[in-house]
């Protein structure tokens, strides 16, 4: 067993310790002072290449994102290949067949008639031993997916028992490298007091991190979450935080301001992931910064 895995309780409490110690001498000690920076790619592909993310700057992402259905074998290949990288996996988990061969329904998942299926993605993220983030059914606020409560009788409930069912299975299997994100719209599709994600939210047990996706790019970064962010601190205050995909045009102008409301009105925000693949080609610069020089020793424990 991987000794991160196994001595993670104790290991947890040794890094906060080492954290408030080291914050009292240095703010460069201190992992909520640092943000993890990211990539959604949005691909199809069972597997994704890893390589694409070795640039001649020797800069790379913390985490790449990438989605995957029912009809996914476990992406072995690439998890591994950027786990080796020092890169922490996130796959966007949807409960549906992207080819329509077969319907998957919320209530068909809480039951139990896809264990089988789901065993087989605990078991080879057990043997990996290191951190794998899962948002299984994300943006479920969201009118555009099947899974989504607008799409389920507007029955919140269903989404829940799903999501409790999937992450409790994962742990009946001893899968403790599995960190699970519940990401939601920041504004629900459609609005509506029965479309509050917040009434849905599985539980502090159940959850690792909450993840907020972009999706309407009509406004800037600042309006787009921070009512969300407001609502988290008062109902989740415990849990990271983190923008699981946000489109994005790089240039020295939004670059600075990105890095500015991460400071200030979005200090919440401990990762963010750029959904636009040009950010490949972002000014090493940015990523330079002191604010995004994080410590990925330390992001398995950010949850805790």
């Amino acid at each position: 067993m991987n000794f991160f895995v196994k001595y993670r309780p104790l290991l947890g409490i040794l890094l906060i310790a080492l954290a408030i110690f080291g914050c009292a001498k240095s703010k460069k000690t201190d992992p909520n002072q640092r943000i993890y920076v990211g990539y959604y790619q949005l691909s199809r592909d069972s597997e994704i290449d890893a390589s694409q993310f070795k640039t001649k700057t020797g800069i790379k992402p913390h985490i790449v994102s990438w989605p995957a259905d029912f009809s996914t074998p476990f992406p072995n290949g690439s998890v591994a290949a950027f786990q080796k990288m020092n890169i922490v996996p996130l796959i966007s988990w949807e409960p549906r067949f992207w080819n329509q061969s077969q319907t998957v329904t919320l209530e068909s998942i809480a039951k139990g008639s896809w264990d089988a299926y789901l065993k087989t993605w605990a078991i080879q993220i057990r043997k990996l031993e290191k951190p794998v983030l899962i948002s299984f059914a994300p943006e479920f606020n969201s009118e555009q997916y099947p899974w989504g409560t607008p799409n389920n009788d507007q029955n919140g409930d269903r989404y829940v028992a799903a999501y409790r069912h999937v992450v409790a299975l994962f742990r009946s299997e001893g899968v403790s490298n599995a960190i699970f994100v519940w990401t939601i719209l920041p504004v629900s599709s459609p609005i509506a007091e029965w479309n509050d994600p917040f009434a849905m939210y599985p539980g502090d047990e159940y959850v690792d991190w909450i993840g907020l996706a972009a999706v309407n790019q009509s406004s800037d970064i600042h309006t787009m979450f921070s009512e969300a962010l407001l609502k988290i601190a008062k109902s989740q205050p415990t849990k990271p935080v983190m923008i699981t995909r946000y489109s994005y045009e790089p240039s020295d102008k939004s670059n600075k301001e990105v890095v500015e409301v991460l400071q200030t009105d979005l200090a919440p925000i401990k990762a963010i992931l750029f959904s636009n693949p040009k950010i490949l080609k972002i000014n090493p610069e940015f990523f330079k910064q002191p604010l995004f020089q994080a410590n990925m020793e330390e992001f398995v424990y950010l949850h805790l």
